[in-house]
């Protein structure tokens, strides 16, 4: 058997389509859905009330390279393989479950990827099937926006990095990176596809979670396993630091490494060196001209709200001081002679995932979302953390601490403390880069529709265009 996958159609559409296939008879389409029932069961990490699998031999509407994707899956080792090295008598089957989010540029499915012992043209029983592994499947969202969105910032970047020199880093990075079992991009034209593995709650949870600034209240008990048993032993200040470590070592692995200049696809290569010169100027600046429209856009009404002024005076400033000129020199001196590494780029809350470990029983940390992966300042990312998610009060509480155990942890993997004095840390973690990530943000969110509340008011002072602002914050 090849691949069963989901029809991308609506559910009512899936069934009023099989039911006139003649490939497929009711009964074998009730013990499908009844076969995928409890595979749920027993991954109780989604659920999806309405579904409907399709066999491969049907031709019907599908998430762009489904078939290919997990007809190549090897669930035997976890290993993305080419489709010879796969062999011919080891049947899958990938049973679509539901859409777990999207945003402006991608979309995140959710499959449960099984494999059989035998060859046959029906879903494997308990007897017969050797695992069940579920599988989040990530793609473009090919439409207008989706497809501009991806080509102007670079989204299949994130598939690049997974199938080329995040190989590379694994052996020193460990759980940092997630599993990924195929990815595939093309820069030029923004596809991109990724299957990785599912992080559930029983095992795995969000670190914005824990520190509330995004959530009105914590997870009832028992929603977020692994986030309860987490805090019955762990308090926030252990989170800080447990995610400093995390970040410690991805930078420690890559500390001035000057080969991060010469891989195409990351986030700023382009902007350093002659021969990418001018490609790295039409860049900045076509990125540029939407953050001046997008803060032109959000100016007025958070002017009239009377709660920012500090912000719009910033930002105000900043765009009045830009140039690409000024930034290219700023990031010659930074690689030239400054602390880079490579930087996760979005090293927020929703991006970073806490697990425990099965086999040791120790909490470790897993970055999600490589999508602006590239060589920068480190301390962009630990900074990007608390200005995302930690309310000023617990920032001020932890902060000091959180970036004395970053430093303790990047020293102790190598780095001349010497050279990177825990001054410096302090210093840079408290002044600019991380800072100057998030105006830049704000002039991006511009572009969209904001949530009311970032107004003061209970409705938005003019008609915006819509957007899906949770996902959108966190795709872009």
């Amino acid at each position: 058997m090849g691949v069963t996958y989901s029809s991308a159609l609506p559910p009512s559409s899936q069934v009023k389509r099989l039911q006139k296939s003649a490939l497929v008879s009711r009964k074998d389409l009730f013990a499908l859905k009844e076969e995928l029932r409890k595979i749920q069961l027993r991954n109780k990490g989604v659920t999806c009330e309405d579904f409907v699998t399709v066999v491969d031999e049907l031709n019907v509407a599908s998430p762009p390279f489904a078939r290919q994707l997990f007809a190549q899956f090897d669930v035997h080792s976890a290993n993305w393989v080419d489709a010879k090295d796969v062999a011919v008598h080891t049947p899958h089957t990938a049973t679509h479950t539901a859409q777990l989010a999207g945003g402006f540029v991608g979309a995140l499915h959710a499959y449960v990827v099984s494999t059989s012992r035998k060859e046959s043209t029906e879903p494997p029983t308990s007897d017969d099937s050797i695992g069940d592994v579920m599988v989040a499947y990530k793609l473009l969202n090919d439409n207008e926006f989706g497809r501009a969105g991806s080509i102007k910032h670079g989204s299949a970047r994130e598939a690049l990095f997974y199938a080329g020199i995040a190989n590379e880093l694994r052996p020193a990075l460990g759980f940092l990176i997630p599993a990924v079992y195929g990815a595939r991009g093309v820069m030029e034209s923004g596809d991109y596809e990724i299957a990785l593995e599912f992080l559930a709650p029983d095992t795995a949870f969000l670190s914005v979670v824990a520190m509330g600034n995004q959530f009105k209240d914590m997870p009832a008990p028992g929603v977020a396993p692994a986030h309860d048993a987490y805090l019955a032993d762990h308090n926030l200040g252990d989170l800080f630091s447990l995610v400093a470590r995390a970040a410690a070592k991805l930078h420690a692995a890559t500390w001035r490494d000057a080969s991060l200049l010469k891989v195409p696809y990351l986030r700023g290569a382009p902007y350093y060196g002659d021969d990418e010169a001018e490609a790295g100027r039409v860049k900045w600046e076509n990125v540029m001209a939407d953050v001046a429209r997008g803060w032109a856009s959000a100016r007025e009404p958070l002017d009239a709200s009377g709660l920012y002024p500090r912000l719009i005076a910033a930002m105000d400033a900043s765009l009045a001081a830009s140039s690409w000129d000024r930034f290219r020199t700023a990031y010659a001196k930074l690689i030239d002679d400054g602390p880079f590494a490579l930087g996760h780029g979005d090293f927020h809350g929703h991006n970073v995932f806490v697990r425990n470990d099965v086999g040791s029983g120790e909490w470790e940390v897993t970055l999600l979302d490589w999508a602006v992966v590239g060589p920068t300042h480190p301390m962009a990312d630990l900074t990007q953390l608390v200005i995302s998610d930690a309310p000023p009060a617990l920032r001020r509480e932890h902060e000091h601490a959180y970036v004395r155990a970053y430093w303790e942890a990047l020293t102790a993997a190598g780095v001349d403390p010497a050279a990177f004095t825990f001054d410096d840390a302090w210093l840079a973690y408290r002044a600019g880069w991380g800072v100057g990530r998030w105006l830049w943000m704000i002039g991006v969110l511009g572009l969209f529709s904001l949530p009311d509340a970032i107004y003061g008011l209970s409705r938005r002072p003019r008609r915006r265009r819509p957007a899906d602002n949770v996902y959108l914050i966190h795709c872009l």
